[in-house]
Order: C-alpha cells, then structure tokens, then sequence
C-alpha cells in the first residue's frame, strides 16, 4: 500500500485558492494497485469485503468458470481456479463472497448430466482450488455474505419461481458454515408489478466485521437488520433520495457496513449530474440517507467495499484506496 497525503493536501490547497472547492476532499490513506482483470464483460463486479476481493468469470456453455481473490495489498490470495463438479457438463456463478479466514464462498447454477434442470450449489474454495465443502439446494444465491462469526447469508430464491410473476418464496436464507440450511425469512409475494428483477437491481446484502448484517430493498426503501446470531431486528422504511435535476429516484451502486456498524452507500441518478451522486450514510434515527458534506478527491468515485472501519473507493480501472470517514464529515 502507498500513502499520498501530500499529493491530495496540494491539491486541495490550490483548488481552494482558485475557489474552486469549498471543503477539503476525504483522505486517502493507503492504495493497492492490481492490473490482471479480465474485461468487465466477462468478469463479475470488483467489491471487497473482510479486506479480500473475490471475482468469478462469466463463460460460455461448457467452459468452465474461474475464481479468484486478492487480499489488501493486492496480492492474489486464491489464484485463478476453474469451478467444476463431478457429473455435470455446465456451471455458470451467480455469485461469490469472501470468508474472514481467506477463502471463497460460491453460489452457482450447474447442469448436472441427463439431468432435466438445473441445481443450485454452494460451495466453499480454499487456496489450492479445491473444495472444502458444497452443499446442493432448491435456491440459487445471488448475492453472499459471511459474518465475522461464521454464518453464512444468501439473498435469492427457487430457481424457477423467483421469476414468476404470482410465486411467492423467502428471500433471505441462512447457512450454517459448512452449508447447513438454518433458516429462511423476509418473505418476497411476486406479482405482476413486483418481480425479483426489481429486487436484485437495486438491493445489498452486507455484513460487518462484528457479525451484523444488513439488507438493504431499494424498491421497497427498506433496511432490515440481523445481528450476530442471525436473528432479525426489524425492519425500517428507509427510501431512496430523490434526483435534485430530474426528481427520478436514486440507484444504489454499492452499500457497504462499518466495524462499529455505520452504513454508508454510493447513491446516484440517471441524470448523471455531479450534484446527483456521492457518499450517503444511513441514519437509522430519522430514516433517511444523508449525503456528506465532504467528497472523495478528484478522479476518485465510487464505494467498492470494507475494511473495518476503512471504506474503499477506486481510481481509474485497477487502483483501490482506502478512507476514513469521521463524525466531523458528516
């Protein structure tokens, strides 16, 4: 990791007396450069959580896909492994998540020979590529996560009723960590205006490094929270802001939760407006997302994970930063 303090404190120094900056940029603190990705058209989203950043490869029929990670200094923890189960002749990830120890959670679809449809699988992958578990299920994962203390978290639904129109199904499950099945929740009653669709596109799931967990419903405006034991405490009606240019709603880009529990997301607007995209922070209390008052510097943009207390955005295509926000940001 690099530090560039200097660099940002001139700049700011000159932007202010130009008058072009009215407050001093958020400080990045450290950096990791990684310069191996594949295209974005072929790889998953690049997001970290417990300090690691795990990817997978979106591949053809046949093919099969890879998984790797990194940890925060850049360096590839898992190399590139190919996913592959016996007995099938396709597998396509839906998604991916990194545990507290430096493994890797997958959730994928396979096609199991002579088989008439598909089935969901979760799997754990250890450094050399090789599984230490998986576990076989009627509900296919779309989003990961694992807490602190070992439980494992799954946003998603049946392989085939998610995306009826009229089904109805849980949308949380909860995993023991060896794959067990434990509970499911947060009911989800599809219907012709209400589809799994709208779900995944502007919802999180997100944990913190002391077990909490979040999932964040940006159709609904509504933040249900776990904690560390994986039972619910409720849920808050919570929607998104509204564009100051075109009045359309705001989209999530990414939401993430700190060690001491504060949730902070990267929100903007199709408008594409400077004004209408930053860092908000969730306030519980009055149930309302609240931009910040400081931005990130110039040429950064973007959350893309957590690192206890330390949020990550990006520069350009390969460099992650780290930054801190204090009580006196907000």
């Amino acid at each position: 990791m690099s530090i560039n303090r200097l660099a940002f404190a001139t700049l700011a120094l000159v932007m202010s007396s130009l008058g072009l900056a009215q407050t001093v940029p958020l400080e990045i603190t450290a950096s990791a450069q990684i310069t191996d990705f594949p295209p974005p058209v072929e790889s998953s989203n690049d997001r970290w959580t417990h300090g690691y950043m795990a990817m997978f490869t979106k591949t053809a029929s046949g093919t099969p896909p890879e998984v790797w990670m990194y940890d925060r200094r850049g360096n590839p923890v898992i190399p590139r492994r190919p996913v592959w189960f016996p007995g099938v002749y396709h597998v396509a990830i839906h998604s991916v998540a990194p545990t507290p120890d430096g493994t890797v959670l997958i959730s994928s679809e396979v096609w199991q020979t002579g088989g008439a449809r598909s089935v969901a699988i979760i799997a754990e992958m250890i450094s050399d590529g090789s599984m230490r578990w998986f576990s076989r299920g009627g509900t296919i994962s779309d989003q990961l996560c694992v807490t602190s203390k070992g439980i494992i978290f799954a946003l998603g639904g049946p392989l085939l009723g998610r995306f009826d129109k009229t089904a109805g199904f849980e949308l949380i499950s909860r995993y023991s960590r060896t794959g067990r099945l434990e509970a499911t929740s947060l009911p989800f009653r599809a219907s012709p205006q209400s589809r799994y669709e709208d779900i995944r596109r502007d919802s999180r799931l997100v944990t913190s490094a002391d077990g909490t967990v979040g999932f964040y419903n940006g159709g609904a405006g509504e933040w249900t929270e776990f904690d560390s034991s994986g039972q619910s405490m409720g849920t808050l009606t919570i929607p998104l802001p509204v564009s100051v240019v075109d009045k359309s709603a705001y989209k999530v880009f990414n939401i993430v939760m700190t060690s001491s529990g504060s949730v902070y997301a990267w929100l903007y607007a199709s408008s594409g407006a400077i004004e209408d995209r930053g860092i908000f922070r969730l306030d519980r209390v009055k149930r309302r997302w609240v931009k910040l008052d400081r931005s990130l510097p110039p040429l950064y943009a973007g959350i893309y994970g957590v690192d206890g207390e330390d949020l990550i955005t990006r520069f350009s295509t390969s460099t992650y930063a780290w930054f801190r926000i204090n009580d006196t940001d907000e």
